[in-house]
C-alpha cells in the first residue's frame, strides 16, 4: 500500500496506478464468525505521533541501509514512512510474493516462517524485536520474499514503499 498523498510525483507516477478490486480494503474478515460483533482482523494505518517519529529517526540511523545518509535526508525520508498496526498472526510479508514495502518494527515482536526442506514443512526461522528490519532484501534484489513474517500479538511497524526505496 502506498500513501499517494505524501509521495512526490518524481518518486511515484500517480497517473500510472490502476485501481484493483479490493485494494482499498484494510481488513480481512475471519471466516466462521457468526456473532453480531464480527471480529475484524488485518492491518490498519495508525497516526504517526511525534514520539513515534523521533523513535523512527533513531531506528533508521542505526540501520545499515541508511548508515551513511545525512541527517537532513533521513528527516526527509522519515516523513514518507507510515505507521501501521498488524493484528496477531496477520502476515506482513508472505513467502513467494513480490515485496512492495519494507518494515521496521516499532512495538511488538514478530516471527519469521518459511517452508523449507524436502517435505516443504513450515519452520520458524527467527524472532524479530523492535528496531529489526525486514522486507528490504526482496526489494533490493527484486526477488520474491524468502519467508513469511507474522506478528506475535499486535505489532506496530514503520512501512516504506518499494518506490521510495528504489528512489
Amino acid at each position: 500500500q502506498i500513501n499517494r498523498a505524501v509521495m512526490p510525483d518524481e518518486i511515484f507516477d500517480r497517473d500510472s496506478v490502476k485501481a484493483e478490486a479490493g485494494s482499498g480494503q484494510r481488513f480481512r474478515r475471519i471466516e466462521g464468525v457468526d456473532t453480531l460483533d464480527e471480529e475484524e482482523r488485518g492491518c490498519r494505518q495508525v497516526e504517526m505521533t511525534q514520539d513515534a517519529y523521533v523513535a523512527l529517526l533513531r531506528m533508521v540511523k542505526k540501520t545499515k541501509m541508511f548508515a551513511n545518509v545525512p541527517d537532513k535526508v533521513i528527516g526527509e525520508i522519515g516523513q514518507r514512512f507510515e505507521l501501521w498496526e498488524f493484528d496477531s498472526g496477520v502476515p506482513m510479508i508472505q513467502q513467494g510474493q513480490r515485496g512492495e514495502a519494507f518494515f521496521l518494527i516499532y512495538e511488538g515482536r514478530a516471527s519469521v516462517w518459511a517452508r523449507r526442506g524436502m517435505l516443504k514443512g513450515l519452520h520458524e526461522l527467527a524472532r524479530l524485536d523492535p528496531g529489526d528490519v525486514f522486507g528490504e532484501i526482496s526489494i533490493i534484489l527484486d526477488a520474491p520474499a524468502n519467508a513469511t513474517v507474522k506478528g506475535i500479538g499486535n505489532v506496530l511497524v514503520f512501512v516504506v514503499s518499494r518506490s521510495l526505496v528504489e528512489y
